[in-house]
């Protein structure tokens, strides 16, 4: 409230308003079935969630390794097409760590 004055009430179409106490419990409650999904694909790759971001991470010693990481990129894909949670593409990043012979990663975001 501001000197008297109220905001108008708008329809809230999709998502969670900016702001609310309940949001950010009920967004990991709604995502909280992708960790699970994660963890059963590779046990070895872990998912960090804060807030609407997840980091996903996997020390690759071995071809067949990356194939795992791939796997779990391709699980979050197809959990987001399933539950229209769109991600953001321009946001995706890869970060590769290594002291020497590195093995060449690349990695996808869709699942063709």
């Amino acid at each position: 409230m501001l000197i008297g004055e109220f905001s108008t009430w708008s329809k809230v179409t999709s998502g969670i308003p900016q702001g609310s106490i309940l949001g950010p419990l009920l967004f990991l409650i709604y995502i909280n079935d992708m960790l699970d999904l994660c963890n059963q694909q590779d046990a070895c790759t872990r998912t960090y969630l804060y807030a609407d971001d997840a980091k996903i991470y996997r020390v690759i010693n071995e071809i067949s390794e990356q194939a795992d990481l791939q796997a779990v990129v391709n699980t979050v894909k197809n959990w987001s097409d399933e539950w229209i949670l769109r991600l953001n593409i321009d946001k995706c990043k890869k970060v590769s760590y290594y002291v020497k012979n590195p093995i060449c990663t690349h990695y996808h975001n869709s699942c063709k």
